[in-house]
């Protein structure tokens, strides 16, 4: 975007996020994080966008065009600062719900360009009631056609309002890593909007490190098994505070719904919202890596759409789910029309992968 000094707003958030991540430029200590990136086009941003510009020969101006992001964008390709593959994933609900086989899956996916699906395995401590999806066979087919396959699962608060132990629901993770999944995603939203949620939170995820950790040094998974969390894509308007999901897991993946929060119709653009999420769960202190999940349940976006948010969402952004029998035809020709072979990212967004 077009932006001039005075400016304030998420454009002048992503131009502070490249000049201090990309570039390393000092932008002072404003903002929530005190690292310069508060959104305001101050005199600390100026002077670093015109140190950039005097370093590749570029006039200095109180104002950023075309000609100086162009710049930004492609020295930074030079100096290494993306990445060079992408793991994009997909999320398998229910296998009847598709109407398809795990193979027709497997082979779709490969045919898109799609790396990873993730799996659900089990809802709370139930494990039997995905049976069609949880075992060693359906990890077979997957693996065969050369996809990650990961498992996740719903999970409440321990021993809230009847809901089973932090043990048992844990426990599923060490049984998936048994059937030879590559990880574990634990979903910790629905139901979590109680008192005590962190309390809670602290009790299931430690149980879920536990077991990950035993999993590796009993030899049933490899080092490289990880534990990661999906929550909500706005968590300053939930009661559970990320940080502390942060302590236990290795990654974090927001549900950024915003296809349920107003959009196209509201103004902000799929910038504005994958901006705002990575935004958020820095103010919340997080430390791991962030990786975005977006919906197409609504059926709102488009190819073009959608494939921007896996640019701007970074090398582990996925879609939740697999289209079900049940959605128009188009569900399918959106998939088929999104850019799922991007190996470029906007790094300076993503504050951390």
């Amino acid at each position: 975007p077009y932006l001039k000094k005075g400016d304030k707003g998420f454009g002048v958030m992503a131009l502070q996020y490249i000049l201090k991540y990309v570039y390393k430029y000092d932008l002072g200590s404003y903002g929530e994080n005190h690292d310069g990136v508060d959104g305001d086009f101050g005199d600390a941003t100026l002077n670093a966008l015109n140190k950039f510009r005097e370093v590749h020969n570029i006039d200095n101006s109180d104002t950023i065009g075309l000609f100086t992001w162009n710049a930004l964008i492609k020295y930074s390709y030079e100096n290494e600062q993306y990445a060079s593959e992408n793991h994009y994933g997909i999320w398998l609900y229910t296998l009847v719900d598709t109407g398809k086989t795990h193979e027709e899956i497997a082979r779709k996916m490969v045919s898109l360009g799609i790396k990873r699906i993730y799996i659900k395995v089990a809802d709370g401590y139930l494990w039997d009631k995905y049976k069609d999806q949880n075992g060693k066979d359906t990890v077979k087919i997957y693996h065969d056609h050369g996809l990650e396959v990961w498992a996740y699962a719903f999970n409440y608060p321990p021993g809230y309002n009847g809901h089973s132990s932090a043990d048992a629901q844990a426990k599923n993770l060490y049984t998936a890593a048994q059937n030879g999944f590559d990880g574990f995603v634990a979903d910790v939203e629905e139901g979590w909007d109680i008192s005590n949620a962190d309390s809670y939170a602290e009790k299931l995820l430690s149980k879920f490190k536990y077991y990950k950790e035993k999993a590796i040094s009993d030899g049933v998974a490899t080092p490289s098994f990880q534990l990661w969390a999906t929550s909500w894509g706005n968590p300053s308007k939930h009661s559970l505070n990320q940080k502390v999901i942060d302590q236990y897991v290795d990654a974090h993946m927001p549900e950024n719904y915003f296809e349920f929060w107003g959009y196209p119709d509201n103004g902000k653009s799929i910038d504005d919202f994958v901006l705002e999420c990575f935004n958020e769960y820095k103010a919340q202190g997080v430390t791991k890596p962030v990786y975005q999940v977006v919906t197409i349940e609504r059926h709102l976006l488009n190819a073009q759409d959608l494939s921007k948010f896996l640019k701007l969402a970074g090398p582990y952004a996925s879609v939740f789910r697999i289209p079900s029998k049940s959605w128009p035809a188009s569900s399918w020709n959106l998939l088929e029309n999104t850019a799922w072979e991007n190996s470029k990212f906007y790094k300076a967004l993503a504050f951390s992968y």
